[in-house]
């Protein structure tokens, strides 16, 4: 691959600069396990207000109370 470099030949800076490669990628991948964590929840919630009573007090209900009529 043309952007992937010999970590064999590093010296000086380089071994500098791929500490700071490894510093940002553990971070990003904090960051990326902290968004697909937050998805997931996201996902049990959408799919436990879908099968409970709940999804009545978003869309409307036979009664007519919903967050939609009350804006």
């Amino acid at each position: 691959m043309a952007t992937e470099t010999d970590r064999r030949t590093m010296t000086g800076a380089g071994v500098e600069s791929a500490a700071i490669h490894e510093g940002l990628r553990t971070y990003m991948l904090r960051v990326y396990n902290y968004m697909a964590s937050g998805l997931l929840l996201s996902g049990i919630v959408a799919f436990a207000v879908a099968n409970s009573g709940l999804i009545n007090l978003f869309f409307g209900s036979k009664r007519g109370k919903s967050l939609a009529t009350l804006a």
